[in-house]
């Protein structure tokens, strides 16, 4: 017979235990959702910049110049192209060699290298902006917390360095350069017409002080052939005329052969005295020297900004007209290398995609724009040089304001 089990007694509830209980029968409240107040809440504060790593600037910096080396190499083609039609045909009339004739089309490039420098720093950023969005790498950045500022760092390092480039090849290498491939072309064509550098029947003035000069054959490095000189007082008569059969200037010095000198009285219209002859003459009182001649004959737009300074300092009574010229030309030769940042600024900022189709669209309107900007600075320059518009804004308003625009696209997509 089976006895039944003792009842297991349980003990009272303490208070607490009672609490709990009734804590736990108590079905919970749920807490009040309250709406922050977005006209006086406090920003968070900003978090510190992370470290751009360098590896990081190398892979982007790597994307970036492949295709930029590949534009220029692709501008470079068509120019020597171009090149070839117009001069290979007489190169090879003459019968110029093979290393000759490369010398030549290498000589005649960098002058067009600065005019495709910054359309090939937009075709290049845009082409990387759309590879590292193609595959999210952009989105990748902006959650590892860098802006699109910070991670086009390599982009705007390239571009500042191709601005100088553009500057320093414009005002020196291009230049010396293409004036080199003119010298060449004429010594192996043997063309009799007169080239830059050596021409005929060369007439100069010297406002500043009031001198002018004559050649029956000048030569920017060889000695000049049948010169005549003429000094002018401040009423205009003529002072003094010198005559020579040859004239060479070193040193800052003219030398003249077979010199004859002649003086004239007040009014400028009889000699005075007996005239001078000299086997050899020196003269250190004149300032002029062949290149600063030969700047002052050459078109304002085949001058570097130099030579345009030096040319306003030696002709201080340009007529106004002419310093408008000079003075708008410095200013946008000055400004133009800065294109190069105009065109990473637009490839950069209408290149980043927001939504599906959006890359290809932001692409051909950075191009649309940049066309926009060389358009623009040809119609100011213009404008300049004809005094309806001031020379320095004339040379430098177009390349500031889409410098300008540049910025405020990326700071949009930032």
């Amino acid at each position: 017979m089976t006895e039944p089990a003792p009842e297991q007694s349980t003990p009272p509830p303490s208070a607490a235990g009672s609490r709990t209980g009734a804590a736990a029968a108590t079905p919970p409240v749920a807490a009040a959702f309250v709406l922050p107040d977005r006209e006086h809440a406090v920003p968070p504060a900003p978090c510190p910049g992370r470290r751009f790593s360098p590896i990081l600037f190398r892979y982007l910096a790597v994307e970036l110049l492949i295709p930029l080396f590949c534009c220029l190499g692709g501008f470079a083609t068509l120019f020597v192209m171009s090149t070839v039609f117009d001069d290979l045909q007489d190169l090879l009339t003459v019968g110029a060699g093979f290393g000759v004739t490369l010398r030549y089309f290498i000589l005649r490039q960098p002058a067009n290298l600065v005019h495709v420098l910054p359309m090939s720093m937009l075709l290049a950023t845009s082409f990387m902006i759309h590879n590292l969005g193609r595959h999210h790498e952009v989105t990748a950045l902006r959650a590892a917390g860098l802006s699109l500022f910070r991670s086009c760092l390599p982009v705007w390092a390239v571009a500042l360095l191709c601005t100088a480039a553009t500057l320093w090849i414009g005002e020196r290498v291009g230049p010396m350069w293409d004036r080199q491939a003119g010298q060449l072309k004429e010594q192996l064509t043997g063309d009799d017409r007169p080239e830059l550098n050596r021409r005929a029947k060369l007439a100069y003035r010297n406002s500043r002080d009031r001198r002018d000069w004559f050649f029956e054959r000048f030569s920017r490095d060889g000695p000049q052939q049948g010169v005549l000189i003429k000094q002018f007082r401040d009423d205009g008569t003529i002072a003094w005329e010198l005559r020579a059969t040859r004239a060479r200037c070193e040193e800052g010095a003219w030398w003249f052969e077979n010199a004859a000198i002649s003086h004239f009285d007040d009014n400028g219209r009889l000699p005075q005295g007996a005239e001078q002859r000299f086997v050899l003459y020196q003269a250190e009182d004149l300032h002029e020297s062949p290149r600063q001649i030969l700047e002052s004959l050459r078109p304002v737009e085949e001058l570097s900004a130099a030579e345009l300074l030096r040319t306003l300092r030696a002709n201080p009574a340009l007529p106004r007209p002419t310093r408008n010229v000079f003075n708008t030309m410095i200013a946008y030769r000055l400004s133009f290398p800065f294109a190069c940042l105009v065109g990473a600024l637009l490839g950069v900022g209408l290149s980043v995609k927001r939504e599906k189709g959006s890359a290809l669209r932001g692409f051909a309107t950075a191009i649309g724009i940049m066309i926009l900007y060389y358009v623009v600075s040809q119609i100011t320059v213009l404008l300049g040089k004809n005094g309806s518009m001031p020379a320095v804004l004339a040379g430098t308003v177009p390349t500031l304001f889409f410098i300008g625009w540049g910025g405020w696209e990326v700071y949009r997509r930032r």
